[in-house]
């Protein structure tokens, strides 16, 4: 009887419960990302594994890092109902972590979500209270966020000429923050 008590101890340890969750993040990353450039992302996939390395629990850090992985598939799945669970994801993310290193990005890929939904006003907002918090923050974010808030105003193909002078003022300010950032010349256009 003890020895069967060690090994069930063992097997229902912490650090076992680790192994399987990084056999399962293994898997979940490769169909994120896949290694080749020619092999396109398996997103639903990704985020069934990601799901259960999570439901086996996992260490904070690393917790945060696969809820905004989750977050990301549900994004990147897109389709109506696939969008609103997205945005919730990473609104509630914002919500339960204020001060997570990965809360630049959560903010970027609510924007993104927002977009995406055709939220033009929100995205909008979230971006700005982006570029808001980290203003002096050096990430290629925030520069893509400032060329993006023209997106938030219907840009290249603005619905009224309010949408059209906002979209545009947005990118002139993007080309004199930003004036040789990859992104100026499509700007310029």
């Amino acid at each position: 009887q003890p020895i069967y008590r060690a090994e069930a101890e063992s097997l229902l340890s912490l650090q076992r419960k680790q192994e399987v969750a990084g056999i399962y993040l293994e898997f979940a990353d490769t169909l994120f990302d896949p290694p080749k450039e020619s092999d396109e992302p398996n997103y639903a996939s990704a985020r069934e594994l990601y799901q259960k390395a999570l439901d086996l629990g996992l260490l904070p850090e690393k917790r945060l890092e696969v809820e905004l992985r989750i977050a990301r598939c549900l994004l990147e799945q897109g389709g109506p109902a696939l969008l609103e669970c997205a945005c919730a994801a990473h609104a509630a993310f914002l919500d339960d972590h204020p001060e997570s290193a990965h809360d630049l990005e959560a903010r970027f890929r609510l924007g993104e979500c927002l977009l995406a939904r055709k939220e033009y006003a929100k995205a909008r907002q979230a971006w700005r209270e982006l570029l808001t918090r980290y203003a002096a923050a050096d990430s290629p974010r925030i520069a893509e966020v400032a060329f993006r808030l023209a997106e938030t105003w219907r840009i290249p193909q603005p619905e009224s000429l309010r949408d059209l002078v906002q979209g545009v003022a947005v990118l002139r300010e993007f080309l004199t923050r930003y004036p040789d950032h990859e992104l100026a010349a499509k700007a310029h256009l």
